[in-house]
């Protein structure tokens, strides 16, 4: 049998199992490329998938209402094979539902949202967690309204609302105003159901001028350090920076974000006194490049692998003795998850002590240390004619 469910997940009280039988054909489609359907569908649900493709059996493990709402999913997946989804949540006298986000989609921008053979909207899932189709309505049949398609997110709360700012990004990229008006901007209404968390909402900051290309980064690099070191989502619709999450998420992002556009005017010396969300790492001033690496190509990376926010103190001339009498710099490790600090805070004192002994073997060592592979991500920064990651989405 071929198995998926949410990572890390502990299935060892289950309170459900559900077990049908399914056509051959679906239960390819189902399946996926190397699995990649029936992994969705389950992270989605919150639920163990488990379909055998010798017998076409789908078996459904995990709580009752979450193996209920995999039962769903099934079936919007499969009924994709053979053609549209005929569904429209937003009508009044739908029933509530608290796994579904549904909204109308300017019909220019559907394409745009979908990308080349469905890529775009399949990074989008697969980013956030989330089942994700364009529906059909009474109104999209020949000769029907089809000014606007309503696009329906499935999954858990956070998913949802990334991916409802991912797709609000698109649309005010590809329809410049339509989210966005005079710097504030305009959500669709929330179904029946789909009501926000106890503490959550979303701040929004006006980027200006090269502001917006500086905080974005290549392929949108930088506002994903940002988002993954503050724990926070954090897209850009329009020229607004939207913050969404718990208050303390976003007012933690928001600060990453003034440290960061403060660093484009030459120098950040943040306030650290109290605060839990740092480590100060002294650096011998002689190895500070060898630990930021070319261009800061090597930070970036640790960046990248750890998931946090990190520079040097001051510019560059904020240097302190040590006991030793030798000169130090303040590098400054800033993230949400104090074991992402730690893992990035022992990577480089090993990077200090490599220095200090040799051998010296270049910036791409944190990837030998760590564990990792290179990835992808650099320090670099992409300008606003593009969407977002659109180099990788499309």
């Amino acid at each position: 049998g071929d198995r998926g469910g949410r990572d890390g997940d502990d299935y060892s009280h289950r309170e459900a199992s559900e077990s049908m039988e399914i056509g051959p054909e679906d239960a390819a489609f189902l399946v996926g490329r190397k699995g990649s359907t029936k992994r969705k569908v389950a992270r989605a649900a919150g639920v163990e998938m488990i379909i055998d493709t010798d017998s076409n059996k789908l078996t459904i493990r995990g709580p009752p209402e979450n193996v209920a709402r995999a039962r769903d999913y099934v079936d919007y997946v499969c009924r994709q094979r053979v053609g549209g989804i005929s569904l429209d949540l937003t009508r009044p006298e739908s029933p509530a539902r608290d796994d579904a986000t549904a909204f109308s989609v300017p019909g220019p921008c559907v394409g745009f949202i979908m990308g080349r053979k469905g890529q775009t909207l399949r990074s989008m899932e697969e980013e956030w967690g989330t089942l994700m189709f364009f529906a059909n309505t009474s109104g999209d049949g020949p000769g029907g309204d089809r000014s606007s398609e309503k696009m329906c997110i499935f999954g858990p709360f956070r998913g949802r609302r990334g991916a409802l700012f991912k797709v609000l990004s698109a649309i005010e990229h590809k329809e410049p105003g339509f989210c966005v008006e005079d710097n504030q901007l305009k959500l669709p209404p929330f179904i029946k159901g789909d009501v926000d968390k106890d503490g959550w909402g979303f701040d929004t900051v006006p980027l200006r001028g090269d502001d917006y290309s500086y905080a974005l980064g290549r392929g949108g690099s930088v506002r994903k350090k940002l988002a993954a070191a503050s724990a926070c989502i954090l897209e850009y619709v329009g020229n607004l920076a939207c913050m969404v999450g718990f208050e303390d998420e976003r007012a933690r992002c928001r600060e990453y974000l003034n440290m960061l556009l403060e660093q484009r005017g030459g120098t950040c010396t943040p306030d650290t006194h109290g605060r839990d969300d740092v480590d100060i790492v002294k650096v011998p001033s002689e190895s500070v490049g060898f630990i930021t690496g070319r261009g800061g190509e090597a930070l970036r990376r640790l960046e990248q692998m750890t998931q946090t926010f990190c520079f040097t103190e001051g510019s560059g001339q904020a240097r302190n003795k040590d006991s030793s009498g030798e000169e130090t710099e303040n590098l400054l490790i800033f993230g949400a998850k104090d074991n992402n600090r730690k893992r990035a805070v022992e990577l480089v004192r090993r990077r200090i002590e490599e220095h200090r002994l040799g051998p010296r073997g270049g910036y791409d060592d944190y990837d030998r240390d760590s564990g990792y592979g290179r990835g992808g991500g650099g320090g670099g920064y992409g300008g606003r004619d593009r969407y977002d990651d659109r180099d990788r989405d499309r």
